[in-house]
């Protein structure tokens, strides 16, 4: 009998965490949408998110902000060792 009630538990932990789970996937994929639509938003719509996209992938941009970022990290290591 204590036997069956710990498989009992285990299929029921198995289960909450299959639909923790499947709630998570859920809600992810509505905020990935969600976060799509607001940036087409502030790009001015369908028109200029190609636009945007061929940026966001362009070499030249993508080094460009490997720059900035590695700037940004110079400095803020440099102010803190001062």
């Amino acid at each position: 009998m204590h036997e069956k009630t710990y498989l009992d538990r285990n299929h029921l932990t198995i289960v909450v965490l299959l639909i923790v789970i499947l709630l998570l996937l859920i809600y992810s994929s509505f905020f990935k949408k969600d976060a799509i639509r607001l940036e087409t938003l502030k790009v001015g719509w369908a028109a200029n998110m190609a636009k945007v996209e061929k940026l966001y992938n362009s070499d030249s941009y993508k080094q460009q902000q490997t720059a900035a970022i590695d700037q940004v990290l110079w400095t803020t290591d440099t102010q803190l060792t001062q």
